[in-house]
């Protein structure tokens, strides 16, 4: 032990790089291995959307017509591509290659460290290996894929950190360097926003995080320039899309046009109508089942019956149907926080919707059940700890947005980072061990209890799948 001890405090320093190590030769195995060669539906629009910048094989950003999706994340895409040409290598295989390393940036090193800093305490190796663990167990799937959620979360993620990073520093005078990081950190912002459209709800408490962070600390003079600095950077990432959105759709604006949709209304709106009559939604790409696995809410499908209402036309429509409908709503959306957190698959794509999956959600219910035992021991957020409160809320935020349309689990996903860093930079295991010998029989019964509960409504969600019986118990 005292070895093992010596060698850990000697490499202390490279522990970040390790983890990475590990961490990216796992997923790297994962994703070659995959049986899976091919993108499917999002997955494969964002892959194909980024070869349309370079029609007539010249580039040119106003080739990019798509209203719904912002430019930045097919135009990433689009680089693979050309490298995969230049390279004579299999697109789809340089894209898993270069994804195992993003990833395992992201859940190595960038998370830890912003956890770190959040909770002012050193993450061991053995934490970041957990949560790597964790997470790789229940999300591999969604690393083969070129979708939004991981990417937007990675870049919102260091743009926090980098605010973070600054605030812990207490940098008091202007400096380029911290500018420049500034400059950076809005950039990262933007690119979170233009990625994936939910997060634009971020914007205005990032902002009140840089006035939090510099409230006191730093001169009116000096928050002023990191601020326009900020604002630069944000102009970085939006301009190309504002070129493109006043040139191809006429409308001067750094946001996604979601209200350009082809369902003939905004896409926030056709989100929220089918939140009322779909309570969760797969995809799937096994045999037996239409590819759009649809749970279907009864409750709100016999709102929308009683009112003879065949589709929700504007935002006052549904808030009339709110204060109509109050408890109906509490359990929609009860239900639908409930099929966020309950992953039932690692894979963005269903091949198999009958696999058994007890240990799987066990695990699941488990962490979720510890998760929430620690909320609950939080009282109260002092002043001294806002700014962490602040980063808290703006890394949910978007994860809560959805809580009104069709639910998805990867839509939960920031909120299951939470989830895992909670348990996982905590993890002590004599602490474990010895808070298991100290458990009284309440809160054993609460866990059974809620195990048992959550399970239930599973159970229940998977009993609504349209056109489809899904087994209990599997």
């Amino acid at each position: 032990m005292e070895q093992i001890y010596y060698l850990y405090e000697k490499y202390k320093k490279y522990k970040y790089l390790m983890c990475f190590l590990i961490v990216f030769l796992i997923i790297l195995l994962s994703n070659l291995h995959s049986s899976h060669l091919s993108f499917y539906y999002d997955a494969s629009g964002y892959w194909e959307l980024g070869k349309t910048f370079f029609g007539q094989g010249r580039f040119n950003i106003l080739n990019y017509k798509e209203a719904l999706r912002g430019y930045l994340y097919p135009l990433i895409n689009s680089m693979f591509y050309l490298l995969a040409q230049a390279l004579h290598l299999n697109e789809i295989f340089l894209f898993r290659s270069v994804n195992a390393v993003i990833v395992a940036f992201l859940i190595a090193v960038l998370i830890p460290k912003l956890f770190s800093l959040i909770l002012n305490k050193e993450i061991t190796a053995f934490q970041n290996l957990a949560f790597c663990v964790i997470t790789t167990i229940f999300w591999r799937g969604y690393f083969l894929y070129p979708l939004s959620d991981f990417p937007a979360l990675f870049a919102l993620l260091a743009g926090i950190y980098i605010v973070l990073q600054n605030y812990y520093k207490r940098i008091e005078r202007v400096q380029i360097t911290q500018a420049i990081k500034y400059i950076l950190a809005g950039v990262c912002i933007a690119a979170s926003v233009n990625i994936r459209p939910s997060y634009q709800i971020i914007i205005i408490p990032f902002f009140f995080l840089l006035f939090i962070c510099f409230y006191k600390r730093v001169s009116r003079k000096t928050a002023a320039v990191y601020i326009i600095c900020t604002v630069v950077g944000l102009l970085i990432c939006f301009i190309p899309q504002i070129y493109i959105n006043y040139f191809n759709f006429q409308v001067l604006s750094p946001f996604i046009q979601t209200s350009l949709s082809s369902y003939g209304k905004s896409l926030l709106i056709q989100q929220i109508e089918w939140g009322i009559f779909m309570q969760k939604y797969e995809t799937y790409i096994g045999n037996g089942l239409e590819p759009a696995m649809r749970y279907i809410d009864f409750q709100g499908q016999g709102i929308l019956q009683k009112e003879n209402i065949s589709t929700i036309s504007s935002i006052g429509q549904y808030i009339k149907l709110l204060f109509k409908y109050p408890v109906d709503f509490i359990c929609i959306y009860f239900r639908h926080i409930f099929n966020g957190i309950d992953i039932n698959y690692n894979t963005p794509y269903v091949e198999n919707a009958y696999e058994n999956r007890i240990i799987f959600s066990m695990v699941n219910y488990t962490l979720w059940f510890f998760f929430l035992a620690k909320v609950k021991k939080v009282k109260k957020i002092e002043s001294g700890h806002l700014v962490k409160g602040i980063t808290y809320i703006i890394i949910v935020l978007p994860a809560l947005l959805s809580i009104m349309g069709a639910i998805e689990p990867r839509f939960f996903i920031p909120i299951f980072i939470l989830c895992y860093a909670a348990n996982c930079y905590t993890l002590n295991i004599s602490d474990v061990l010895n808070r298991l010998k100290k458990s009284t029989l309440l809160e054993w019964i609460s866990f059974i209890v809620f195990i048992v509960l959550c399970f239930t409504l599973s159970a229940n969600t998977n009993l609504m799948l349209e056109n489809a019986t899904i087994l209990i118990g599997n």
